[in-house]
């Protein structure tokens, strides 16, 4: 009996053991498909305030206003006020100007860097170019 019970107090501490190995790696791959997901998302919604702004830009041609709109863009997923949009006009030969809006965001990531001996930056820049007649 005794024989018995140490073998599964041995296999007890061998799963805790394990699962102590295999439970920081598991937590490091979700929040890295936690991380994955915010940078898409932020990917699509500076993407579409860009276009926003520059098709504000060609209708109204208020440098201003399609600035605050495209920032306003930003607001339903990501904080406008680390974003940036400038407002440019482009010559387009046969046609006339057209309106291009840039919009950057400074993301922040979820995952420290110090976690990864600082090879990871504490935020990426998402630059996104639009163009509109």
């Amino acid at each position: 009996m005794n024989t018995n019970e140490s073998s599964i107090s041995r296999r007890r501490g061998q799963a805790l053991v394990e699962f102590a190995v295999v439970l920081p790696l598991l937590a490091l791959l979700v929040f890295a498909i936690i991380q994955f997901g915010f940078i898409i998302a932020a990917h699509i919604t500076v993407q579409q305030a860009s276009a926003i702004g520059a098709r504000r830009a060609g209708w109204i041609g208020s440098t201003n206003d399609a600035r605050a709109v495209a920032l306003a863009a930003l607001a339903p997923m990501l904080d406008p006020a680390k974003g940036t949009a400038t407002l440019g006009t482009t010559v387009i030969s046969g046609v006339g100007t057209a309106q291009t809006m840039t919009v950057t965001y400074n993301l922040p990531m979820i995952l420290p860097p110090s976690l990864f001996g600082g090879i990871l930056p504490a935020t990426m820049t998402i630059t996104k170019t639009s163009t509109m007649k």
